[in-house]
């Protein structure tokens, strides 16, 4: 699990994924969605070693 969450930290400063929001509730809510289908999509780069845009049977045990 902390290897994850390490990945997951160095995924969100490669990203430039700001860590504070300034504006009102709307916005923030559109801003955390985006930041999190920024964060989903890295992931998935880094465990579709294929690039075919689906996940097999080796990819699946690699990312658990």
């Amino acid at each position: 699990m902390t290897n994850m969450n390490n990945n997951l930290k160095q995924l969100i400063i490669d990203n430039n994924v700001a860590k504070v929001f300034k504006g009102n509730e709307a916005d923030r809510q559109i801003w955390v969605r985006a930041a999190l289908d920024e964060i989903v999509e890295a992931n998935w780069k880094l465990f579709d070693d294929d690039n075919n845009g689906a996940m097999d049977l080796e990819e699946s045990f690699n990312f658990l």
